[in-house]
């Protein structure tokens, strides 16, 4: 008799388990304004309002007494057992197979399920019992749980997250199971990448401003600010580095109407400029534009000169993506020449260099692909100079000597690249038509990485050319701009392609299995070119381009 009562109240105890267990991951769902919201439309008001107001004292509650519930139920199983079962270890073992399975299944998995499914159902039939528990047994709840956090090493336990990955897995999954929708992740994404954004990764460089010196009339400003589509223009004095001020497309054109015929400079319309460290993070500065109600400003490098200039609109864009209308144009900012082999822009970003090929090819010091190929090559690259970066080829296309600017680049997937193995990275030897590497000729930038940015496309000071195009990358940001429009260089049959370091080229190092280039002469311009490369109907991929300022027409 007292066996069958033992069994009945451990059925009862497993099924009181499950049910918290359902209520512990109700709660787990519903935050503190659900909650509330449903305390306005049920009878358990208080109750609701209660949980609400201490959710982790509830919590703990409702997980201490399952606990409680399930051990006993244990122990009623294995005392039952150890009676009808005359060897003792059997008995134990039954106890604990049994009480495994029924705690899988009854305790653990199927109303945990139930409580994710319908959260507000069975909080809204249990909140009274919840909190009657948390009033009966809350002291002894929060003095285990006390206990605990002092016997734990470290500080601040807590039910929520631990980090930031740990809730970017969990919107991972919910879009993996249809609760979100991918638009949504790549939001959220967006919005956590955001806060280690540098203002430097999303501003318009500074040789593709658009700027207008501070003498020029007024008519000339609102020609070019016309002309460009763009609503603001910083004014420059004596170089890009001395801005002025910025004219506003609104105070010329009330200028112009008001008084056409005066002659005067634009200098005497800029309203005053907002300058920004280069090393400022974007949500900060996004915050400030809104607070100062202003939507430009100049990024000033560590030395004191202009880097370039950053809108709100590209502060924006790193959040929502790009944001096009009838003025932008489409600019390609990369195009599959063969299979696995791209043609890509030299500011095309690393990390969406990375995606296109899945490898991570992320770098603290460079931003653009150009920059990525100047570092590895270690010298300003000329047209042919070819470097292995972690997995992939870089071939510089079109390149500027005088400039020391690159505008293209052929990428393609390193045959030899081992994940497995410490990537190698490095100039590639380049192999002339008598077999021997060539002369390592030309200004190194030596062992030392480049100290600032090593873009493709840097030119001269006072540089003001061309505009900004910007590719979003899924689940966070990238700001590119245009590949310049360099020619290919046109220089003497004397002129060296891509040079391996100098050390490995007298050592040999072309016979240990680089890779080779093969270079031809062709009306006094040396071009490199791979031999297995193949010429293939290409297959362009665009993205949208703009100018450094649409945020206000």
């Amino acid at each position: 008799m007292l066996t069958v009562q033992l069994l009945i109240a451990a059925l009862a105890l497993v099924a009181v388990g499950g049910w918290l267990a359902a209520t512990d991951a109700a709660l787990g769902v519903l935050s503190r304004s659900d909650l509330l919201d449903m305390a306005n439309h049920s009878r358990s008001a208080n109750a609701l309002r209660a949980i609400a107001g201490d959710l982790s004292a509830h919590v703990n509650v409702v997980n201490f007494s399952r606990i409680a519930a399930e051990t006993t139920a244990a122990v009623f199983v294995t005392a039952v057992l150890v009676v009808v079962v005359d060897q003792l270890w059997l008995a134990l073992l039954l106890a604990i197979l049994i009480m495994a399975a029924v705690s899988f299944v009854l305790v653990g998995s199927s109303p945990r399920s139930v409580g994710r499914a319908h959260a507000r159902a069975v909080l809204g039939t249990s909140a009274s019992a919840v909190h009657v528990l948390r009033v009966a047994l809350g002291p002894v709840a929060h003095g285990l749980v006390a206990l605990g956090n002092r016997v734990t090493p470290g500080t601040g336990r807590s039910a929520g997250f631990s980090s930031e990955e740990q809730l970017l897995s969990m919107v991972d999954e919910a879009t993996e199971q249809d609760v979100l929708e991918q638009d949504d992740r790549e939001l959220i994404h967006s919005i956590f990448e955001f806060n280690d954004t540098l203002v430097r990764e999303v501003m318009v460089p500074r040789t593709d401003m658009v700027t207008i010196e501070s003498t020029a009339s007024v008519g000339a400003g609102m020609g070019l600010l016309l002309s460009r589509g763009i609503s603001r223009l910083p004014v420059i004095g004596d170089g890009a580095d001395d801005v002025v001020g910025v004219l506003y497309l609104r105070d010329v054109a009330r200028h112009t109407y008001e008084r056409p015929d005066d002659a005067d400079a634009v200098a005497e319309l800029a309203r005053p400029a907002l300058f920004v460290p280069e090393s400022k993070k974007a949500d900060e500065l996004l915050r400030q534009m809104q607070l100062e109600s202003n939507h430009l400003a100049m990024v000033v490098d560590e030395y004191g000169g202009i880097a370039g200039l950053v809108t709100l609109e590209d502060l924006i864009e790193e959040l929502v993506g790009d944001i096009s209308d009838e003025y932008d144009r489409d600019v390609d900012l990369f195009e599959e020449t063969a299979p696995g082999v791209y043609r890509v822009s030299a500011r095309l970003p690393v990390g969406e260099l990375g995606e296109l090929f899945e490898l991570d090819l992320e770098d603290d010091d460079v931003d653009s692909v150009g920059g990525l190929l100047t570092k590895a090559y270690g010298r300003l690259p000329e047209r042919g100079a070819t470097a292995r970066i972690d997995g992939v080829i870089l071939e510089a296309e079109q390149a500027d000597p005088r400039r020391g600017t690159i505008s293209t680049v052929i990428v393609r997937r390193d045959p030899d690249y081992d994940p497995t193995r410490e990537p190698t990275t490095g100039p590639i030897v380049v192999i002339d038509e008598s077999g021997e590497p060539q002369d390592d000729e030309g200004p190194r930038l030596g062992s030392a990485e480049p100290t600032g940015d090593v873009e493709a496309g840097s030119g001269p000071s006072g540089a003001t050319t061309s505009e900004k195009p910007r590719g979003k990358k899924a689940g966070g940001r990238s700001s590119t701009s245009p590949a310049s429009d360099t020619s290919p260089t046109d220089g003497a049959a004397g002129k060296k392609t891509a040079v391996a370091k100098a050390d490995a080229a007298k050592t040999g190092a072309a016979k240990t299995g680089p890779t080779k280039t093969s270079s031809t002469k062709n009306s006094g311009t040396k071009t490199s070119t791979t031999k297995t490369s193949t010429t293939k109907t290409s297959t362009t991929k665009s993205k949208t381009t703009k100018p450094q300022d649409e945020d206000a027409r």
